[in-house]
């Protein structure tokens, strides 16, 4: 399952669009790079939103997935059990909801697009450094197309076990 940004019910800002309209085009732009480099499960990869809401972006993630890979607004929860791994693109509630039950990967850049604060700075540089944190699609798929035959192993390593308990608390 791929989840984007996760735009809120209600506007935020005097205008969200602009910031959510980048967001979205990242997400269009990720889930692109994602079908075209990973090898193996292309045809199985799932877009969940939280709630699109933007037509132009159902459009554009149909033409890259398909609408039958598109899953229903709201079913995130639902579906993760059945998920070989979750991917996120910002460190957000279903980033958190995923961790606990499912191999979760974040692609998101800390340099640039989220700049963690000082306090978990230590944290994100540990999920990098034990390939949970990607800073872009083209490393992750990298790591994937080695991994995915063996992803529950990789998940299930202590050091990871260790480092996903260390966020939880």
């Amino acid at each position: 399952i791929y989840v984007g940004y996760e735009r809120p019910k209600y506007p935020s800002k005097l205008s969200s669009t602009h910031v959510y309209g980048i967001n979205d085009l990242n997400t269009y732009q990720n889930l692109k790079i994602l079908k075209k480099n990973l090898e193996i499960d292309k045809d199985k990869i799932f877009y969940s939103p939280k709630n699109i809401i933007d037509e132009r972006l159902k459009t554009n993630i149909t033409k890259v997935l398909g609408e039958k890979n598109i899953l229903e607004n709201n079913s995130f929860v639902k579906n993760i059990k059945h998920s070989k791994y979750v991917i996120c693109e910002y460190p957000m509630t279903a980033y958190l909801e995923s961790l606990l039950i499912t191999p979760t990967f974040l692609v998101c850049d800390i340099e640039k697009v989220f700049i963690p604060i000082k306090n978990f700075k230590n944290i994100y540089s540990m999920l990098e450094k034990h390939n949970l944190l990607f800073s872009n699609m083209k490393k992750f798929t990298n790591f994937m197309n080695k991994n995915n035959k063996n992803i529950d192993d990789f998940w299930d390593q202590n050091k990871i076990k260790i480092l996903r308990k260390r966020i939880m608390d």
